[in-house]
């Protein structure tokens, strides 16, 4: 899909940890996280606020949890910077596109769509 369908998917406006990873100087993801929170969330990828300066196009490995019937549901995804807004409070916003869904994270994805009434 391109860019430009990805952006199509309707986004749904929920706030929840997000755990951040940048790659490290092997090329490989740090074991360090930062965190921060979510704006909005689509299929495509998901919108985030945080006090940390990152690079657009840079590739990030993401990590949340979506609450779905009283469970818990883990994502983790490969994810790249879109756009990057500088905001009046010392918060960077981001809007990243989700690189390497997994099937199974693309159907808690749908399913969490679905039961917050998001199609």
């Amino acid at each position: 899909m391109t860019d430009n369908e990805l952006r199509n998917f309707k986004r749904a406006p929920f706030v929840f940890p997000v755990r951040i990873s940048q790659k490290n100087d092997e090329n490989t993801f740090s074991e360090k996280y930062f965190h921060a929170f979510s704006d909005n969330i689509s299929f495509g990828g998901i919108k985030i606020k945080i006090k940390k300066k990152f690079e657009k196009d840079e590739e990030l490995l993401l990590r949340f949890d979506l609450i779905i019937d009283e469970q818990v549901n883990s994502i983790e995804t490969k994810a790249t910077i879109k756009w990057v807004t500088n905001l009046k409070n010392g918060f960077m916003e981001y809007g990243i596109l989700f690189t390497s869904l997994t099937k199974d994270s693309w159907n808690i994805l749908q399913r969490f769509m679905t039961a917050y009434c998001i199609e």
